[in-house]
């Protein structure tokens, strides 16, 4: 659907709102205020909060970003999970308001239509078919180790970026250079 610059800017407004108050703290009279239009706006165009909820995810997706092809890293695990887990990195801070909504509602849509709850299973298998594919290590480790290195990468994205745990921040490279070397070991 193509949006107007009305649509995109009470989207911008909504995405906002949610990432600061969550869901139910975010008010449509608060969005539309944000946005600069009439509340009756908002409704007209997006029928409900919920829908403008669901709209801000259409619209500003998570990018797909990780064009990683594993057939160009055969015999070369160091080199998939440094590039693998920096552009991980990368698309985790793209989308920072949208993780910070999906945390303060996660109670409150089930629905597939939450980019957090699916993204752990395709990513799993892309570095399971990497690992496979490469016979680098049992099958019945693969799970486990890509598990591991997937929770480490989102573990220290949150703490230097939502979180901030640590000051200063450890530095993200060294951190995950340290992490593939140790999973590789």
């Amino acid at each position: 659907m193509k949006r107007t610059n009305t649509s995109i800017e009470i989207l911008t407004a909504a995405r906002d709102l949610f990432s600061q108050k969550g869901y139910s703290a975010a008010t449509t009279k608060e969005i539309a205020k944000e946005a600069g239009v009439n509340e009756v706006t908002i409704f007209r165009k997006f029928q409900s909060k919920q829908k403008l909820f669901e709209a801000v995810y259409e619209h500003f997706n998570y990018k797909q970003n990780i064009n990683i092809d594993i057939n160009d890293y055969k015999n070369k695990p160091k080199q998939f999970l440094m590039d693998l887990g920096k552009s991980l990195y990368n698309l985790f801070q793209s989308n920072l308001s949208l993780i910070q909504i999906e945390f303060k509602n996660q109670t409150m849509f089930d629905g597939p239509s939450l980019p957090l709850k699916r993204f752990p299973n395709e990513l799993k298998t892309l570095i399971s078919n990497y690992f496979s594919d490469n016979h680098m290590m049992s099958e019945d480790k693969i799970e486990l180790f890509s598990v591991n290195y997937m929770c480490a990468i989102f573990g220290l994205f949150m703490n230097i970026n939502i979180l901030h745990t640590f000051e200063p921040a450890p530095d993200f490279e060294k951190c995950l250079e340290s992490l593939v070397e140790s999973l590789l070991a």
